[in-house]
């Protein structure tokens, strides 16, 4: 294995979390604590030519970032807020701007964590703690809401045959007690027939293997 890049190596305690390419081959990744301490990562790209930026952009746990069909807004969870962010990005640069709250949780329906856009550029959110994984369009209008048997979804993503299947991980971690007997199925992968299809995945650095 090649070390390819480490922009916190002053800081071992920081792992990277969850990464998501966008449609320009741009690899974005958040950083945290192992300890889940707010406020001690930060977020990354990671262009072609293995240039590391970071964005000044407030972040406590970053998490989960997904992309428009054109790749010119980046969608962004992050634990520390019960928000998703939305950031328009420069195609060019990779610059970032914005940052404006695109999905406010109310506090009765969980909070946002994993995201996915689907092939007619609307968001899907699981909701941990919810029981359910949401469709917005791109006005952030909540045009569908799909129930699931468990209450900690965590992350989704299109996959199978035609990009058909819309695949929820979950867990079970930090359930209520009690709540295994109700939702046997936590922290198994959920697969669902969504109605709309996903995106092909976009090859890291524009490489296909």
């Amino acid at each position: 294995m090649t070390l390819l890049v480490d922009p916190e190596v002053d800081k071992p305690d920081n792992r990277f979390n969850t990464a998501g390419v966008d449609p320009h081959g741009r690899i974005w990744a958040g950083t945290t604590a192992l300890n889940q301490t707010v406020g001690t990562g930060s977020l990354y790209s990671i262009d072609g030519n293995l240039l590391v930026r970071r964005h000044p952009v407030p972040v406590g746990l970053p998490r989960n970032p997904a992309f428009s069909i054109e790749g010119n807004r980046m969608y962004l969870t992050d634990a520390a807020v019960p928000c998703v962010r939305s950031y328009q990005i420069d195609p060019t640069s990779g610059t970032l701007s914005g940052g404006g709250v695109f999905i406010q949780a109310d506090g009765a329906n969980g909070r946002p964590n994993g995201l996915c856009v689907d092939a007619e550029d609307h968001l899907w959110v699981t909701w941990l703690g919810g029981w359910a994984v949401h469709r917005y369009d791109p006005q952030g209008k909540l045009v569908d809401r799909i129930n699931l048997p468990v209450p900690m979804p965590t992350n989704c993503i299109f996959g199978g045959p035609g990009y058909a299947t819309l695949f929820v991980t979950t867990t079970y971690i930090r359930m209520p007690p009690g709540m295994t007997a109700e939702a046997p199925a936590a922290g198994q992968l959920i697969a669902i027939n969504a109605g709309v299809k996903g995106n092909p995945p976009t090859a890291c650095f524009g490489v296909t293997r």
